[in-house]
């Protein structure tokens, strides 16, 4: 029953992701997420956690249906507790992405490149841990006007090291 149960969801969410896909940028966009008091199984400490982010995307369209832009994003995350033992937390990450959309001559194909330098910290005593640089480089293949395959591959420099993730997909 399980099994059936986690299949049929991943058939809906495949379905889902489908219906709602878009070929257009976000502009503008905000969040926030707040968890109000829980509790630590260790001690009984209640603690709070809020995030929020804002980011904008400045998109420049080029001739032949090429576009070049710059996206920049803050974040915030904080973790608050009224004990005097547990330390608050308070981390920032603030990156600038530039990003371009290249139709590649007269065939199908088309590439998404970006370069996404990225710092995060708490802003106190920041050193050359705490910057990032990532990437993503996407290629799609036009199968029709409604069908494409993409490959790719995604890349960041984490503080364990390089994190890389190959993309395939359609959409």
């Amino acid at each position: 029953m399980k099994k059936t149960k986690f299949f049929l969801n991943l058939v809906f969410l495949f379905f889902i992701s489908i219906s709602y896909s878009q070929n257009y940028i976000d502009i503008l966009n905000a969040r926030w997420v707040y968890f109000p008091g829980n509790e630590f199984k260790t001690n009984g400490e209640k603690v709070s956690l809020s995030y929020y982010s804002a980011g904008i995307v400045i998109p420049f369209e080029l001739k032949n249906e090429n576009s070049i832009g710059l996206k920049t994003q803050y974040e915030n995350f904080k973790i608050r507790s009224a004990s005097s033992t547990l330390k608050e937390l308070n981390l920032h990450s603030l990156k600038f992405s530039l990003f371009l959309l290249k139709k590649i001559k007269e065939s199908n194909w088309s590439a998404y490149l970006e370069l996404t330098p990225k710092i995060n910290s708490d802003f106190k005593n920041i050193s050359i841990n705490h910057f990032q640089v990532g990437g993503i480089a996407l290629f799609f293949y036009e199968k029709s006007t409604s069908f494409l395959w993409q490959a790719g591959i995604y890349y960041n420099q984490e503080t364990y090291g390089p994190f890389i993730i190959p993309l395939l997909g359609f959409a």
